[in-house]
């Protein structure tokens, strides 16, 4: 840990400590506090690996006071493999903020991957939207594609529980193995285990189901009338469209389902009504050199690709 000061108040400052049992311990102390999870069982299953997901901290003594995660993803974007990434958990102690340590260990994170990636991206709440500026990050626009659930029979599927072993490995060998299947799609399976498993907040861990015919893993959740489709894996193309009976079916709603919402962008968009996404408390911020590429043809980031 390096002693450094910000404004000049003592702090120790560490990356990359996962390893380290007190410091580790601390920061599960403070997500805990900020958002009601932490890392513990992530790191214990061994999935956690350092060249994924790097912690920044601030630490008063031996207590993290201020973290957040510089989050290294590849993509396949239009064809293209990309290395972004992405800062998450963002949060400082109440008592803590105002002290400028999230700006100090923003400045780290530039300072190590600015020039070691694509684009660094990051999602704000509602009240910071004039905090990133500041840092060279500008705000981007979210497209989603709707349509209505073609009225076909398709191929069915069955609900995933990751809590099981065999579930878990299924879901983790095809998102490892996965095809590209849309405009921007990850390829790695770190956070689809992270979401399946060890991010409860989210409540993802029961949206996993396997289609046997197709050997496909997709993502997807029922919300009123709407079916949201999330994220799939599979070594092979396969079309979204094919999927959306066998989903409605399996995922028992509790109305009927007359819409899907795919919150990834299929190659094609035939058939699909593309619509600005909005959701509270998720702004979109870009700064590097793709930024100007998603300008000019802007996407949605994967569900399942946020920390």
């Amino acid at each position: 840990m390096n002693r450094i000061q910000i404004q000049g108040k003592p702090y120790g400052f560490a990356r990359g400590f996962q390893e380290n049992g007190l410091l580790r311990q601390s920061m599960n102390q403070l997500t805990q506090a900020v958002y009601r999870f932490d890392f513990e069982d992530w790191y214990q299953s061994g999935c956690w690996k350092p060249e994924d997901c790097c912690p920044y901290a601030l630490f008063e003594g031996e207590r993290a006071v201020s973290l957040l995660t510089a989050n290294l993803i590849p993509f396949c974007w239009q064809g293209k493999p990309q290395r972004l990434l992405q800062l998450g958990t963002v949060c400082t102690l109440p008592e803590y903020r105002g002290r400028g340590l999230s700006r100090f260990l923003i400045e780290q994170v530039l300072r190590d991957w600015e020039n070691r990636c694509g684009l660094i991206y990051l999602f704000a709440n509602d009240s910071v939207l004039e905090f990133y500026p500041k840092f060279g990050f500008e705000p981007a626009e979210e497209f989603h594609a709707v349509r209505p659930i073609p009225k076909t029979d398709g191929p069915a599927c069955q609900r995933l529980h990751p809590e099981n072993g065999s579930d878990f490995q299924l879901i983790s060998e095809h998102a490892a193995a996965a095809f590209p299947q849309f405009r921007l799609s990850m390829q790695t399976s770190w956070l689809a285990e992270f979401y399946a498993r060890y991010f409860p907040p989210a409540g993802m861990g029961n949206s996993f189901y396997y289609f046997p015919e197709l050997d496909a893993v997709a993502c997807a959740k029922a919300e009123g009338d709407t079916l949201l489709f999330y994220d799939l894996f599979a070594s092979n193309p396969v079309p979204i469209l094919s999927l959306l009976p066998g989903l409605c079916t399996a995922l028992e709603p509790e109305h009927p389902i007359h819409q899907a919402d795919c919150q990834v962008f299929p190659e094609d968009l035939t058939g699909w009504e593309i619509r600005l996404f909005r959701e509270e408390d998720r702004t979109l911020f870009l700064k590097g050199p793709l930024a100007g590429n998603w300008k000019k043809h802007p996407l949605i980031f994967p569900l399942l690709s946020l920390t």
